[in-house]
């Protein structure tokens, strides 16, 4: 499984990943930016958040869609929040 987590939330190098403006503009600092980002997966985990989730795919709701699109995941009706 692939995932960019390791980048986002612990600081990790990755030559393969470009780091999103939007994580860039949480904080000057990557150490803050990193918790900031933690701090916003845990919530969607937890369901504090209404980030658009559905199992491993976090993002907004197009992305989401879009991914699951991309695998052939459909979204039981029971779990759309939309």
């Amino acid at each position: 499984m692939w995932s960019s987590y390791k980048v986002y939330a612990e600081g990790k190098n990755d030559p393969l990943i470009d780091l999103l403006p939007s994580f860039l503009g949480l904080s000057a600092s990557r150490r803050i930016a990193s918790k900031m980002f933690r701090d916003m997966v845990e919530g969607v985990v937890v369901g504090r958040d209404e980030i658009w989730s559905k199992g491993y795919v976090i993002g907004d709701r197009e992305f989401v869609i879009g991914t699951l699109d991309k695998f052939g995941i459909s979204l039981p009706k029971s779990s759309c929040k939309w």
